[in-house]
């Protein structure tokens, strides 16, 4: 409902933030307050002007590509594969496809609320019919329910009890909060939990090796 109340170009925005603006600053401590911090959807509306998109929902794909793909996906792959050894590749960034995508009209690429479209009706007849109709599945983690769960008084020591509170980065109160909604299950706060473990351990890392 947040999302939706907000005027159209802002929505993609709002729709792919971990916390709105105001949100994040109540959790904010004494030293992130003396920080005059620049708001993170300016980023998003300096792309907007340069978007070549001829509707809303291409104009969204165009700011995947120019942030969510090369700034998160692409980069969590290439480094758990160097980390590993391995080659990676991604067939579907070939740029004759992706150059032959971006050139197709929204109405090929969406049918309704099915997914994948394209991909079904071009190899439809290659697939089995279970994995055709099949709902899409993505490779994350269960880091929801770690958090609830197996992590929760590991993650809860080391953010109220760490660098974020100790320095005066966040507020405690705030940090507690946000655990105790998500365990509960009234609120499922897997992002802004995992984003602020890793800037703890982060800065635990920058501590000890300074």
């Amino acid at each position: 409902l947040r999302v939706a109340a907000e005027p159209a170009e802002n929505r993609y925005f709002a729709l792919m933030s971990q916390a709105s603006e105001a949100v994040r600053r109540s959790w904010y401590g004494e030293r992130m307050r003396s920080i005059e911090l620049a708001e993170s959807g300016r980023i998003f509306e300096r792309l907007e002007r340069t978007l070549r998109a001829p509707d809303r929902i291409g104009a969204c794909q165009e700011l995947d590509l120019e942030t969510y793909l090369v700034g998160d996906i692409l980069v969590k792959v290439d480094r758990a594969a160097m980390a590993n050894s391995l080659e990676v590749r991604s067939p579907f960034l070939d740029t004759a496809v992706v150059e032959f995508a971006a050139s197709l009209p929204t109405s090929f690429k969406q049918a309704g609320r099915s997914r994948k479209h394209i991909l079904k009706a071009a190899f439809g007849d290659l697939l089995d019919p279970a994995v055709r109709g099949g709902r899409k599945r993505g490779f994350a983690v269960p880091l929801g329910r770690w958090l609830r769960q197996e992590w929760y008084e590991i993650v809860r020591e080391r953010l109220l009890d760490g660098v974020l509170v100790g320095d005066g980065w966040m507020r405690r109160a705030a940090l507690a909060g946000l655990l105790e909604a998500h365990r509960g299950g009234g609120r499922d706060e897997t992002e802004p939990l995992g984003a602020l473990l890793m800037l703890e351990l982060f800065l635990e890392n920058e501590a000890a090796a300074g």
